[in-house]
């Protein structure tokens, strides 16, 4: 009896002696020490350089007034950084969400990112996904600048349904060094999404509306006259993008751009080249009332039943416009000379 409780007794005493050294390894590998060190060494060698880089991005991006700090933190062996409020005296925890409005909290957000990049030694291409959700033309302005600047050294991939954001990150990328730009559109056909080189109808310049149009005639041509019944009907699409096309020319040569519908300010410095005369009126008038005619979805529309202009008809109906958009940049052209030499300021006659 005495030998076995002996037995137990020792069996008992190494297993106290195996949970010991147990506790010594867990206290040897506690994350404590390993973050203090970490957050000590992290905090020397990299938050100035990512503070002063956060500090650039937030005045490239327009909210260096708002007061933010760069505090590094340590959890579970890691160091990390947050962005938080500079103030004099200390707050209760609370989130930079929960003071700034959402389109502010989404700039901080990519100025953190860009941020980091900068101390990053690498230059990996980045995706960005609708950056610009909630916020007013000026900071889209200073975003699609500073995102031209950074496709200079890596391919910057960028995903919005946002035109007037697409056509200043195509202004930026055009302003910058390198001028990099190159458009896709995405959309749906049936129940998938298809890719297509270029920018979205809507973002298109006139010249390049006509070009679509001219493309789109010739792949429907071959069906005049075998198959008159979906011939009129994509015609009567094609008529409608044309129309479409006529706006375009209005805003961007008739008007040189003074107002255009994606922007954000009337620049009247370019009222310097338009001039619209009786006869440029009466041609885009009738245009577009034979546009209306013919396309769909209008109250003057025919009727699907009545056969739309031959290919031929259609095609010189495109080239119409092509060909005056060429007249109206010479007209432009000449206003502005005019106007030049009336602004000028006229030597007083000597006597």
């Amino acid at each position: 009896m005495f030998i076995q409780k002996k037995v137990e007794i020792l069996k008992y005493l190494e297993q106290l002696k195996l949970a010991k050294k147990y506790d010594n390894c867990y206290a040897e590998t506690e994350f404590a020490a390993i973050t203090k060190k970490g957050k000590s060494i992290i905090k020397e060698a990299l938050t100035p350089q990512l503070k002063a880089s956060l500090g650039n991005e937030l005045k490239e991006l327009g909210l260096e007034h708002i007061p933010l700090k760069l505090v590094a933190s340590g959890e579970e062996g890691q160091t990390l950084h947050k962005i938080d409020l500079e103030t004099p005296q200390p707050l209760k925890k609370i989130n930079l969400s929960e003071i700034l409005s959402e389109g502010e909290h989404c700039v901080v957000a990519l100025a953190g990112f860009l941020a980091e990049l900068q101390v990053a030694d690498h230059v990996c291409p980045i995706v960005l996904d609708d950056p610009v959700c909630s916020l007013d033309h000026k900071y889209m302005r200073r975003i699609a600048k500073r995102l031209a600047k950074e496709a200079e050294k890596r391919q910057v991939i960028i995903f919005t349904h946002d035109i007037a954001f697409l056509l200043e990150l195509k202004d930026k990328a055009a302003e910058s060094e390198k001028g990099l730009f190159t458009a896709q559109t995405i959309y749906r056909q049936d129940t998938v999404g298809k890719c297509m080189n270029g920018l979205p109808w809507h973002s298109m310049e006139v010249k390049e509306r006509l070009e679509y149009l001219r493309e789109r005639l010739n792949t429907i041509k071959r069906l005049h006259p075998a198959n008159m019944a979906d011939y009129n009907r994509d015609v009567a699409g094609i008529y409608g993008l044309l129309r479409e096309t006529w706006e375009a020319f209005i805003e961007e040569k008739l008007l040189n751009k003074t107002i255009v519908r994606h922007g954000g300010e009337v620049q009247t410095l370019r009222l310097q080249y338009v001039s619209v005369r009786d006869e440029d009126y009466k041609k885009i008038y009738l245009a577009m009332h034979k546009c209306s005619t013919f396309m769909t979805g209008h109250d003057r529309s025919k009727a699907l039943s009545e056969d739309r202009p031959s290919p031929g008809d259609v095609l010189e109906d495109i080239n119409d416009l092509a060909q005056f958009f060429k007249v109206i940049g010479r007209i432009n052209d000449e206003v502005k000379d005019r106007r030049d030499k009336d602004i000028k300021t006229k030597q007083a006659p000597m006597g």
